[in-house]
C-alpha cells in the first residue's frame, strides 16, 4: 500500500511526452497562483478548485492534522463534497491512523491504493470509491495537511498522479512558511505597538528583546521569500523546480545546540560569499574588502564577552569564489582560537588587523591578522598537536590553500599564511 520507491518518469514513452506539457503547464499555474496568497485557506483553494478540474479529476479533499487532538479535519473541498456553496458536505473528522488519510497523516509518506475494497482501513466518505491517493503535505518533517483524492474506477490513479500531487504539495509549503511568517511577524509589530503604549521603567528591555525577535524573524523572512521568488521565475525547467524544492525540504531544519551553532557560523562564512556575489551580480569573482569587510563585522556580533574591533587592509579589489571559500574560514577559525584564548586570560576587549597584500618576493598571497595585546597568547601553539576543531580545521585550510604557516610575537600575536590562488 506504501509507495517503496519513486518511480522516474520515462520520457521515450509517446504517452508520456504527450502528458509532459500538461505537467509543466500546472505546475507552472500552481507557482504562479500561490506566490502572493494571504493565507493557507487560499492555497488549499486552488490546490482543490483550480487544480482538481485542470486534472480532470472527480474529487479532491485536504485534511488539515491537529496535533493537539490527534486528529485531521476536512478544510477543502472540490467535487461530490460541496452542494455548490462554501459548506463542505458531511465534513469528516478522523483520527491520526484512521482512514488511508489518517495513516498518510501519521506516517508522512504517500499512498496509492488501486482498490480500496482490498484493504480494511478504507473508510467510505459521501460515495464509495474505487481507488484512492493520499499526499502529505510536511513542513520541518512534520505532516501540515494531507491532500486526498478517490475515483469510483478501481485502477484509475497511477504513479503519475502521486509525483504531480508530490511536487504540488511541495510547492504549497514554500507559501504556506511565507504566510506563517508573515502572521508571525504581524503578531509581533502588534505586540511592540501594544508595548509602546506603556510607561514603564521594564520598557527598554522589552522593546530590546522584541526588536531582536522582529529583526531576526524579517530576516529569515526576507532569505525565505527571495528563495521561493528564485522557484517560480525558473518554474519553466520542471527538473530546476524539483531540485529547489527539495532544497527547501533541507533548509527545513530548525534544531539548537552548540555544535549546530558553530557549523551554522562556518556556513554563514560561506553564505557572505555569496551576499557579496549577488551585490556584484559577478559569479567568478567576488569583491575581497567587501567580503573581508563583512565577515568581521559577522564574527564580532558573536561575542558578547569580549568587546570585538576590526582593521581591514586590503590590498585585492576582487579574488576568486575557490581562494575566498577556504580563506574566510581560515579567517574563521582563526579568530574563534583567538577569542576563545583571549576570553579564557579574562580579556575584555580585543582589536584586530587584518591585512591581504602580496607575499614578499614571492607570487604568493600573504594574509596577516594581529592583535593589540602585549599577552603571548600563542607561546606553545602547536598546530599538530592540537586537538581542538579550531587547530584541526586550521591545518586542513593551510593544506587548501597550499599555504605556509606562521606565528610570531612582536610586542603583539600575529598569524602569517602565505598561499596560492586557487581556481
Amino acid at each position: 500500500m506504501k509507495r517503496k520507491a519513486t518511480h522516474s518518469l520515462n520520457l521515450h514513452e509517446p504517452r508520456i511526452q504527450e502528458g509532459l506539457s500538461s505537467f509543466l503547464e500546472v505546475i507552472h499555474f500552481f507557482s504562479q497562483s500561490v506566490i502572493n496568497l494571504k493565507s493557507e485557506q487560499d492555497v488549499f483553494k486552488i490546490l482543490v478548485g483550480e487544480i482538481t478540474p485542470r486534472l480532470g479529476l472527480e474529487d479532491c479533499v485536504i485534511y488539515k492534522v491537529d496535533y493537539e487532538h490527534q486528529c485531521i479535519n476536512q478544510v477543502a473541498a472540490y467535487g461530490h463534497k460541496k452542494d455548490g456553496s462554501s459548506a463542505i458536505l458531511n465534513r469528516l473528522t478522523l483520527d491520526l491512523g484512521e482512514g488511508f488519510a489518517g495513516i498518510a497523516a501519521r506516517d508522512g509518506e504517500s499512498l496509492l491504493i488501486q482498490d480500496v475494497s482490498a484493504h480494511e482501513d478504507y473508510v467510505m466518505d459521501l460515495i464509495e470509491a474505487g481507488s484512492e491517493i493520499e499526499i502529505p503535505i510536511k513542513i520541518n518533517d512534520d505532516v501540515y495537511a494531507v491532500i486526498s483524492s478517490e475515483h469510483p474506477e478501481k485502477g484509475f490513479y497511477n504513479e503519475f498522479h502521486v509525483k504531480l500531487f508530490e511536487i504540488l504539495a511541495s510547492i504549497a509549503v514554500g507559501t504556506l512558511v511565507k504566510i506563517q511568517e508573515n502572521q508571525e511577524l504581524a503578531a509581533i509589530k502588534r505586540r511592540l505597538e501594544s508595548i509602546l503604549e506603556r510607561k514603564s521603567s521594564d520598557l527598554d528591555r522589552a522593546i530590546d528583546t522584541l526588536s531582536s525577535q522582529y529583526s531576526e524573524l524579517k530576516y529569515h523572512h526576507k532569505k525565505r521569500e527571495s528563495l521561493i521568488q528564485e522557484v517560480h521565475h525558473r518554474v519553466n525547467n520542471n527538473l530546476q523546480i524539483i531540485s529547489s524544492i527539495l532544497k527547501l525540504y533541507i533548509n527545513k531544519s530548525e534544531e539548537e545546540s552548540n555544535d549546530l551553532v558553530e557549523i551554522h557560523n562556518r556556513v554563514q562564512t560561506m553564505a557572505l560569499i555569496h551576499q557579496n556575489i549577488y551585490k556584484t551580480m559577478e559569479m567568478n569573482l567576488v569583491d575581497a574588502t567587501s567580503y573581508i569587510r563583512d565577515l568581521m563585522s559577522y564574527l564580532k556580533s558573536l561575542y558578547r564577552d569580549i568587546y570585538v574591533s576590526f582593521e581591514e587592509h586590503v590590498q585585492y579589489k576582487h579574488m576568486s569564489l575557490d581562494t575566498l571559500v577556504p580563506l574566510g574560514l581560515f579567517i574563521t577559525e582563526c579568530i574563534h582560537m583567538w577569542l576563545d584564548r583571549a576570553i579564557h586570560q579574562g580579556m575584555d576587549e580585543i582589536q584586530f588587523t587584518v591585512d591581504l597584500a602580496p607575499c614578499d618576493n614571492s607570487t604568493k598571497y600573504m594574509l596577516k591578522i594581529a592583535d593589540d595585546r602585549e599577552n603571548k597568547l600563542f607561546e606553545h601553539l602547536n598546530l599538530q598537536e592540537e586537538a581542538s576543531i579550531n587547530a584541526v580545521l586550521i591545518t586542513a585550510l593551510i593544506d587548501q590553500l597550499e599555504g605556509e604557516f606562521e606565528v610570531v610575537y612582536d610586542g603583539r600575536n600575529c598569524f602569517f599564511l602565505c598561499f596560492n590562488l586557487l581556481g
